[in-house]
């Protein structure tokens, strides 16, 4: 937006579907600048669900571990050590990073099962170099999706299981190729989703409240109000925003307050604009601040336009 502000949410793409994964266990609920982070799938993903499903079943015969997080610095022979403390590997790789070295994340698969257990049991957020790896249960079968490199054009490659022409199952072939076209039509049917959609994503916890900011602030539920008459351009001082914003706080969150001096019949004016968190904190301001007395003047409280708020246009 013109305010350089973002509304709180966003989609993420990651390279491989074991981050996403590692994302939705391990980065749900998380404490970011003062809220708990929401992480969930988007709605629109319905068309690659039998391919996920698929590749998740596939995924079940393998002793298989996705590493992340990795110290870049840390030799790969190293990372191979540290692994092979919790059973014997029977394949492993990392993403290479086109420069002899590797990207910091990649797949080790055990000979045994409980040699699995126990890598995913001790070696989450084990430090390592200095950095906390990342460990999840693999999604995917081996060779099933390509890992880019910095380039995207290459695949990590991995010593080929029994069984497998070349190093490749089945599933790599036609099945990738269905898989990404699913994909590719989730992403554009997520593109045009509509807000409504959005409120379609279950919330639950503490956080119900916010119910996905707001809603994803439909365009008919403002959560700015515009204060006028309240003061006159002398009695601006630098005190002011923070003693709004604390009035405000009696019914709300209130995230910034702006003061607007602008020409209305000849007349310099002031308007000050308070943005909630919440639009229905916004009504609750107009009901307890409209009409009020302040300073010997009578205060106006409307709600304002959010998307010209936004575009900085404070005139209307």
């Amino acid at each position: 937006s013109v305010t350089m502000k973002h509304k709180g949410f966003c989609f993420i793409e990651y390279f491989v579907p074991e981050a996403a994964q590692l994302a939705l266990d391990q980065m749900n609920g998380v404490l970011l600048g003062g809220r708990n982070v929401k992480v969930g799938r988007p709605s629109s993903v319905p068309a690659a669900a039998p391919y996920i499903m698929k590749l998740n079943q596939e995924a079940q015969a393998y002793h298989r571990i996705y590493v992340s997080g990795l110290n870049p610095a840390v030799p790969e022979q190293a990372v191979h050590s540290a692994f092979e403390n919790c059973g014997t590997i029977r394949a492993f790789q990392l993403a290479p990073d086109g420069r002899k070295g590797h990207r910091g994340f990649g797949y080790v698969e055990y000979q045994t099962a409980q040699a699995c257990a126990t890598a995913l049991a001790k070696m989450n957020l084990m430090q390592l170099a200095g950095c906390y790896m990342r460990v999840c249960k693999a999604v995917t079968p081996p060779f099933a999706l390509q890992v880019p490199t910095t380039s995207c054009e290459q695949s990590v490659t991995q010593t080929a299981q029994p069984g497998m022409a070349g190093g490749m199952p089945p599933v790599a072939g036609n099945f990738l190729s269905k898989l990404q076209a699913a994909n590719a039509i989730a992403v554009n049917h997520a593109q045009e989703q509509s807000i409504h959609h959005e409120e379609a994503i279950h919330i639950s916890g503490g956080s119900a409240r916010l119910m996905l900011m707001q809603k994803l602030q439909r365009k008919d539920e403002s959560n700015v109000v515009v204060l006028r008459n309240m003061v006159t351009p002398a009695e601006v001082d630098s005190d002011l925003p923070a003693e709004v914003k604390d009035e405000c706080g009696r019914f709300g969150v209130a995230q910034q307050v702006i003061i607007h001096e602008q020409l209305e019949g000849g007349i310099q004016v002031i308007k000050i604009f308070v943005q909630f968190m919440l639009a229905h904190e916004a009504q609750r301001a107009i009901k307890g601040l409209h009409g009020r007395f302040f300073g010997g003047k009578t205060v106006r409280a409307e709600i304002y336009d959010r998307d010209k708020f936004e575009r900085d246009n404070l005139s209307a």
